[in-house]
Order: C-alpha cells, then structure tokens, then sequence
C-alpha cells in the first residue's frame, strides 16, 4: 500500500518527517511511504509576530489536505497542534521524545549568566521570553522568527548576543554543537510536548490507526498527555504564556509547570503522582497553578 505522508517545508519539519518515516518502515516493511510537502501561511507570513498566532495555525494546512485525502497521515511537532484537536482527527501516534529542554545559542558568552547587561536575546515565544526575563531583568528580548538556522545565525553574525530556540530541533538537524547552554526543565519549564512529534490521522481511519499505533512510545505519550491535560484547563488557547514538562521516572511522573503574565508575574508549581493516570496528575497541577494565583492572570487576559 502506498501511503502518502504530509510534512510542512522547513528544513527541520523534513528531518522530523523522516525520523518518523523510518520507524514506520520497519513496522511495516511491506509499505511504500512517499512525503508530500504542505506549505503552511504562517511559515510564510513571517513578519507576524508569533505571539499573535494562536496554535494550532502551523498545523492548519495539513489537517486540511487531511480533509480533502490528499494525505493519508500528518507529522507534527506536538507542540504545533491545538490543544483541542477537531473531531474530524485524532492522533494516532506519539513517536519517542527528543531532548525537550530549551537552548541558548550564544556564540560569545558560555551561558545566560555571562550575557552582559543590556545584552539582546532573540525569540518571539511568549513563554521563552517570560523565563529569560525571571532570570535576567538587565537583557533585552528581542522579536526573531524564522526556520532553526535563521535564528541560529542571527546569534552567530552578532546581531544579537544570543537566541533561544528548542534543543530537539538543534539535535534533529545535527547542530547541537553550536548551545552555549541547556536550560534546565524544571526551572525553565519548556511548553508542552516540546520535543514530541506526533502523527495525526483522520478519525475512523482504522488501517491508519492500526498502523499508526504501531510506532506509539509509550512514556512520551504518558507524559504529553499530562501536558497537554494542564494547558488545555488552564486555556491554552489564549495570550498567557504557559509552560507544563512530565518527566517519567519508573512509574512516576514527575510535574512541573508555570503561568506567566508574561510581564513581572510569575506562578510556578510542581506535582507528582503515578503515571497510570496522566490526565489526573495534568488536572492537578493545573489546579495547583490557578489556586496560586494563575486565575486572576487568566481572567485579566480572557
């Protein structure tokens, strides 16, 4: 059978699509797997600040050639889809986690703590910015999209003092030479399901499905789905910078997340519980993160 594979257009979606392709190959080597690229609006509408984007927008274009049977599957970076996925999909898959911590790319200082006062750090995540500002208050953070390698080279030309950009994606394209510095997770608390990618597939397709299912791993999907449980209750739809990172350790999961008023406020909190029931311990640690003060910064932002 021949099944025809949906990748957007970066260089780093293409990696991904093809680490993906090859566990999908060995689990079924009688399957021919060809990549269609989907050029999305928003890797294009470049000058949009990303903050102005709600997520879910880089998925956009492929759940559509979804919908019309263009392709028969999707590859995302998890963090990319909307925390309430349509009716018309599911997914099918969460494929083996990559480094989610996030990197300093600093050509000229050795970590954040050596970047000078004044200095500029580029990213137009709303949660990045947040965590650099609760750690350096004296740096600048300056707007900068783009694929991995623009932002990586605006540090490099010394354009800036450094950029802030996801370990996975510095991994998966074999640059992970150029962090300066990788930010421990506990404390600078990446989004949910950084470093994840996760096949999307129509919902009732059950050959995909079936298929599908094969490539599942299943402590990244535990701890995703803890994830995504905390950010869909807190509203991850809206302007608010939020952050929440599981670790499985044995059969634990380890918690931590963070709601930003993306200003001066901060509310960080950290749960653990048993990783039978991810959904509960994402609901915990959502409550916690409301009950120290995250709903007033919520209800200011809805």
């Amino acid at each position: 059978m021949q099944i025809r594979v949906g990748s957007r257009g970066s260089p780093l979606a293409i990696v991904q699509t093809e680490i993906v392709l090859d566990r999908l190959r060995v689990a079924s080597p009688a399957d021919e797997f060809m990549v269609e690229v989907i050029h999305s609006f928003a890797d294009k509408a470049l000058d949009a600040p990303l903050a102005g984007l709600p997520r879910g927008i880089f998925a956009k274009e492929l759940e559509a050639a979804l919908i019309e049977d263009r392709i028969d599957m999707a590859v995302h970076s998890f963090k990319d889809l909307p925390i309430e996925i349509d009716d018309h999909f599911v997914v099918g898959a969460i494929v083996e986690r990559e480094d989610p911590r996030d990197a300093l790319v600093s050509p000229g200082y050795s970590s954040l703590a050596d970047v000078p006062v004044g200095g500029q750090i580029g990213t137009s995540s709303p949660r990045r910015k947040a965590l650099l500002y609760s750690l350096r208050s004296d740096l600048e953070v300056i707007p900068v999209r783009g694929n991995v390698g623009t932002r990586v080279e605006k540090a490099r030309s010394g354009a800036l003092s450094g950029v802030v950009v996801a370990a996975a994606g510095l991994k998966r394209l074999r640059m992970d030479s150029v962090a300066s510095e990788l930010f421990d997770p506990t404390t600078f608390i990446p989004e949910a399901g950084q470093g994840a990618l996760a096949i999307e597939i129509r919902a009732g397709d059950e050959p995909m499905a079936r298929l599908t299912e094969r490539v599942n791993h299943p402590d990244t999907l535990t701890a995703v789905t803890a994830e995504a449980t905390t950010v869909r209750l807190l509203g991850g739809g809206c302007t608010v910078p939020i952050a929440a990172h599981a670790g499985v350790v044995g059969d634990w999961l380890m918690m931590h997340g963070l709601v930003s008023d993306g200003v001066d406020q901060l509310v960080r909190a950290d749960v653990r519980g048993h990783r039978a029931n991810p959904e509960a311990l994402g609901h915990e640690l959502a409550q916690r993160l409301r009950d120290l003060g995250a709903a007033e910064m919520l209800e200011r932002a809805s």
